[in-house]
């Protein structure tokens, strides 16, 4: 071949091709091909031209490294044998290099450049007439076909076409294979000008999805090595929409792969290092990060097709496919997305233009996606990100979020997504929109699947039998798990209702389907379906029917991708659902009257009931959109939000309703819906126009049954015995009551949490009102203060957080009744432990700091204060301490007590105990008159508390006793105050002599031993 180039390419090679017929490019028939010659003419041409570039002659070859593979008595006819291209030794470095790079003909003479030239055309011709019999795509159709539609006998019968019969043998199709595979690891040293380069990348991007392992990794090589011959945006660009389109029909990049997880992985990893390729290609052209785009000698010097501002373009739609494949339940796709969003930024710099990218989103904003002190948050997910947040690379824990496979992690993910999205639109909004482009095309794709889930294991015959034979269907339901298949749409549904402006025409909203088995009536609804989502209204008219699904799984998922929506959709939403929420009152309104009229309980709707409860829950997650001032402003909306929850009221409060578990999480869903709607209408400029008092009270009186905290709690107890054992009896498996018990009592603590949480939103109202007529209404507050110390009484943080809210607001919504803080003052002596101690005096302080006027005598917080300076707390000496502080200034005095700040705050029991007495001396000098009211606070409670609490309070005692002078009347018995003092101290010494013997002897020697030495005379 080297020495004789004419004889060997026009006398053996290109007749071993079938030249004179393939050159042509008429006659593309697979019969046109011998593959077994074809891949010893292909191979042949390639030693030759790599012997000519070199320019030396090789020695005759003495012995072949594939000797036992053309002996033919080791070629076995079993389908299963290695094919010739499988048994290949891997390949090193050298030659991967050399194959990677086009033949060099320029020292070539013409007999050799004739020949490449027209080997290349007949190579190329080849390549697609194998591809289109059995390339990627073709044998990919065979295969999900075979398996999803049905052979007839009819159609048995009619199959007899030898031309069938001969390809579809396994030897020759290996054959076939050997020579596809071939073809495509010459391809980048044999390009044809003569056919477009966008048909070969087309037929290599498929060949990437090949069942045959060879010929997808000989494609992949390929497209690298195109890509390194300054192709690499052409090759980049045709991979992504090839990614894409492929998506659409075998689910190439979803958790739930046709293809299989090795696929998943091979084609992100691909699509990364053809990113890499382009980098790497831009970098090397200097003239790609001038900025000056008017510069003539750039735009020559630039790649064919490759300018500047398509460049950009497309750099926009790569961190769009990145943000895509971030909207995966895979974690494996989310790792392969951050690796594609933080090459962006490689780009921007090769292109000489740093901006702000998603990736920064995910690197360096955790806290501002999610909260760590988010009261939603578990205490397991809370500890996870306070972990995260204290190593090095804090910025980087995101990205170990969505690529994390612990569960803790994973329900983390689930709730930053949403955020992330949000935040990326505001910061990305160009990739943010292509990036909804492509999802709302998959959501209109998915529709048709969706609805087939939708309608659960009764799914109707004919359409799980139309659903085999559509071809954009090949497989889907029958191969992906549901589960995934729903996750999927849920975060595709998430990503839509976050990022949708359009709101649409106005357009009448669906109206839930009782059976989605009549959704599809023939092409006409299969068409409907493969609309284009443009606008929210379009969007709903899709899912809002899904929340009355058979399927749990599909309610849920419509029901959290709804409630991500953001603010400009929350009306058009609430329109959309009207239809539903008209159904299920009209359900509840028919039922309570039956009800009623008759003694039996009639039989309730289940389909109803869960409508009603995906509703609620739907409410209750856009609810939050109430706080922005275009929606409370809209009295429709307003309207709407509290004629919904009327009804849902007065259907909770119904009497058979109250005796039922399943309604637990519609009792939930509505404790988290009333309590952001009166925090909502508060904004508003009349908020008891919204929500009258009667209302507010017959809600919170309701809730009290659910928080755990009632005066009643043993009756209601008894109940939730008696619901718990009709559900448990219910449960014919005995290994699965565990498991049901479980699941009640999140339930019940759910609920629990979301009505104490409710009723102390509630809280921020006044206690009692009265009406035009001089009728008054009012809570009954000594049920409520109650209440609250049950709270206290709670080992639970969170519940005492809950707590603390709910008596913040009572006080603040109620000054006028200074019996409500007098209260609050009193329980610091009387707490029944330190938390309740903490809780009532962190409200207090808070309360009386922000207070614009003093409804409470100084000395009587004064007391307090001082008492409370000799906790065992350093949080509560310190409010302490403020507090003196700022009710000092308030009155215009100044006893230097921030001197003593550090001191309070030693951990030092003597230190703290020592500023305590000094505070309470500089205050005493300072508020001489006060003294009396002081020791008459002191001893109100000293009796109460135990010795060690009376010996703090002995402390805080003594430096007022010392300014006390004891008078007389002219009659000579002492004044009402010395009496006081005197049998008050009397009283302190008869009961705590025996155990506090020198702090009493303390008190009387301060009263003999002060300014006023007549004090002896009197006692």
């Amino acid at each position: 071949g080297f020495k004789h180039q004419d004889l060997c390419f026009r006398s053996i090679i290109f007749p071993l091709m079938n030249a004179d017929v393939i050159i042509t490019g008429r006659d593309r028939r697979i019969e046109n091909l011998d593959p077994e010659k074809m891949v010893i003419a292909i191979r042949a041409f390639l030693a030759i031209m790599s012997d000519l570039e070199k320019g030396d002659q090789p020695p005759f070859p003495v012995s072949f490294e594939c000797d036992a593979l053309t002996d033919p008595f080791s070629r076995s006819p079993n389908s299963h044998r290695r094919s010739l291209s499988q048994t290949q030794a891997p390949m090193n470095g050298a030659k991967v290099e050399r194959l990677s790079k086009p033949v060099m003909t320029a020292g070539f003479g013409d007999v050799a450049k004739e020949s490449y030239v027209k080997f290349c055309k007949i190579l190329g011709e080849i390549t697609i007439i194998c591809d289109e019999t059995f390339g990627g795509q073709k044998v990919l159709d065979e295969k999900f076909s075979a398996q999803t539609i049905p052979k007839t006998p009819m159609a048995d019968a009619f199959s007899f076409s030898r031309r069938d019969e001969l390809f579809n043998s396994p030897e020759v199709r290996q054959n076939f294979y050997d020579l596809l595979h071939v073809a495509v690891q010459a391809l980048p040293r044999c390009l044809s000008p003569q056919i477009p380069l966008k048909n070969l990348i087309n037929l290599l991007c498929t060949g990437t999805a090949h069942v045959q392992n060879h010929i997808a990794s000989s494609s992949a090589q390929s497209l690298k090595s195109i890509a390194r011959q300054s192709h690499a945006q052409l090759v980049t660009i045709g991979f992504a929409r090839f990614i894409f389109n492929f998506d659409d029909r075998y689910a190439t990049v979803s958790a739930g792969s046709l293809l299989g997880h090795g696929h998943i992985e091979s084609t992100l990893r691909l699509y990364v290092e053809l990113l890499e390729i382009w980098i790497e290609e831009l970098k090397s052209q200097p003239q790609m990060a001038t900025p000056d785009l008017h510069d003539d000698e750039y735009a020559r010097g630039m790649p064919s097709d490759l300018n500047r501002s398509r460049v950009f373009a497309h750099v926009d739609e790569i961190e769009s496919h990145g943000l895509f494949f971030l909207c995966s339940p895979s974690r494996h796709v989310r790792a392969y997305a951050v690796r594609v969003l933080s090459l962006i930024t490689k780009f921007d710099t090769a292109l000489g233009q740093p901006s702000t990218r998603i990736i920064s989103v995910l690197e360096g904003s955790s806290q501002q996606v999610i909260d760590v002190n988010d009261e939603k948050l578990s205490l397991a997910e809370r500890s996870r990100l306070q972990k995260g947040l204290r190593k090095s690379n804090m910025n980087n824990t995101l990205v170990e979020l969505c690529s994390s496979e612990t569960v803790h992690d994973l329900a983390l993910w689930s709730k930053a997504f949403p955020n992330l999205i949000r935040l990326s639109s505001q910061i990305c909004p160009q990739a943010v929109l292509l990036t909804r482009d492509i999802v709302c095309a998959r959501l209109s794709h998915a529709h048709r699947i969706i609805s087939t889930l939708a309608e659960g294991p009764r799914a109707n015959t004919y359409a799980a039998l139309e659903t085999a034979f559509s071809q954009r269907m090949v497989g889907r339901t029958a191969f992906s798990p549901p589960e995934v298949t729903i996750e999927q749409w849920k975060l595709h549904l998430i990503f839509a209702c976050t990022t949708l402006t359009n709101t649409g025409g106005s357009q009448q909203p669906p109206v839930p389907r009782e059976s989605f088995q009549h959704s599809r009536k023939g092409s006409k609804a299969s068409s409907i379906n493969q609309e284009k989502i443009g606008s929210a209204c379009e969007l709903f008219a899709k899912v809002v029917p899904f929340l009355s699904a058979i399927h749990p799984g599909v309610r849920e998922a419509a029901v959290h991708g709804l409630g991500a929506i953001n603010t400009n959709l929350f009306r058009p939403l609430l329109e959309a659902l009207q239809p539903s929420v008209s159904i299920c009152s009209e359900d509840a309104r028919q039922w309570l009257m039956i009800h009623q009229r008759s003694l039996n309980s009639p039989r309730r709707s289940r389909r109803s009931d869960s409508l009603r409860t995906e509703l609620t829950h739907l409410y209750q997650l856009t609810s939050h959109c109430l706080f922005e001032t275009e929606v409370y402003n809209d009295e429709w909306i307003l309207q709407n939000l509290v004629s919904f929850t009327k009804d849902l009221r007065i259907f909770l409060n119904d009497e058979d309703v109250q005796n039922q578990w399943d309604f637990q999480k519609l009792r939930t869903y509505y404790c988290g819906l009333v309590e952001v709607l009166y925090e909502g209408i508060h904004k508003t400029k009349d908020p008891i126009r919204w929500m009258p008092f009667h209302a507010r009270k017959a809600a919170f009186s309701m809730m009290e049954d659910w928080c755990g905290f009632s005066p009643n709690q043993t009756q209601i107890r008894q109940k939730e015995n008696h619901m718990r054992k009709s559900i448990l009896d219910q449960e014919q498996d005995s290994r699965n009551r565990g498991n049901v018990t479980a699941k009640l009592e999140i339930e019940k603590k759910d609920l629990r949490t979301a009505a104490l949480s409710a009723m102390a939103s509630l809280c921020a109202g006044p206690v009692m009102v009265s009406t035009d007529g001089q009728i008054t209404m009012q809570f009954d507050v000594r049920r409520m203060l109650k209440w609250i110390d049950a709270i206290f009484d709670s080992a639970s943080d969170r519940t005492h957080a809950t707590g603390r809210r709910a008596l913040r607001n009572l006080l603040i919504h109620n000054s006028e009744h200074s019996f409500l803080l007098s209260h609050s003052i009193e329980e610091c002596y009387h707490a029944k432990n330190p938390k309740a101690l903490f809780s009532y005096f962190t409200v207090a302080t808070q309360v009386l700091t922000d207070a614009v006027e003093d409804r409470i005598p100084f000395w009587k917080i004064l007391s307090a204060a001082l008492y409370t300076l000799g906790n065992e707390n350093s949080e509560i000496r310190m409010k302490s301490a403020r507090l003196l502080r700022t009710l000092e200034e308030r009155l215009g005095k100044s006893s230097k007590l921030q001197d003593l700040d550090i001191s309070i705050s030693d951990k030092t029991t003597a230190v703290y105990k020592l500023a305590q007495f000094e505070i309470s001396r500089r205050l005493a000098k300072q508020h001489a008159d006060m003294a009396f009211h002081v020791f008459s606070e002191f001893t109100r409670y000293f009796g109460g508390l135990v010795p060690d609490h009376q010996r703090n309070m002995v402390a805080a005692m003594l430096p007022w006793i010392q300014t006390v002078e004891l008078q007389l009347l002219p009659s000579g018995g002492p004044t009402a105050s010395s009496y006081m003092l005197m049998v008050n101290l009397f009283e302190i010494t008869a009961r705590s002599s025996s155990v506090l013997h020198n702090e009493i002897q303390a008190l009387w020697q301060a009263l003999a031993t002060g300014p006023y030495g007549g004090n002896v005379q009197v006692v």
